[in-house]
């Protein structure tokens, strides 16, 4: 599990719903695409159909999605091919009025037979271009 954590000058209603634009989320890295397939009651996401690349390995996988209103997201793997185990989580901490923090947890397990070592860098990697995005793009708003 990689976990790490950066400060955004929005607030968590602003930060949480970009999270929960999927489609705008995917738009944000190269080669990655998303579908929703099922919303629940309040228009969140509930399940999505990604293609998404980690590193060099290509990947379509579907994830559930639990909201906690503006405080969490947590999405685990349903089905996936070359992506064997995706849990992963936004968890949202007020700073100060101006300031959020977000923290992004993940755990990844791959098909292809891997050292954990190298699971975990690609983690970290997606841990930390994901912050770097969200950061600028709710930033830019």
């Amino acid at each position: 599990m990689v976990e790490q954590s950066i400060d955004i000058a929005a607030s968590a209603q602003s930060i949480m719903a970009a999270l929960a634009d999927l489609p705008a989320v995917a738009s944000w890295v190269d080669g990655t695409s998303v579908e929703v397939l099922q919303v629940h009651d309040d228009g969140r996401p509930a399940r999505a159909r990604w293609s998404e690349s980690y590193g060099p390995i290509p990947d379509e996988f579907i994830l559930d999605y639990d909201w906690k209103g503006d405080e969490s997201c947590h999405w685990r793997l349903v089905e996936g091919r070359i992506l064997q185990r995706e849990d992963g989580s936004y968890t949202l901490t007020e700073v100060n009025e101006r300031v959020t923090r977000v923290t992004y947890s993940l755990d990844l397990g791959l098909a292809i037979p891997l050292p954990s070592i190298v699971t975990d860098q690609i983690a970290s990697s997606v841990v930390t271009a994901g912050l770097a995005a969200l950061k600028n793009n709710v930033e830019a708003t």
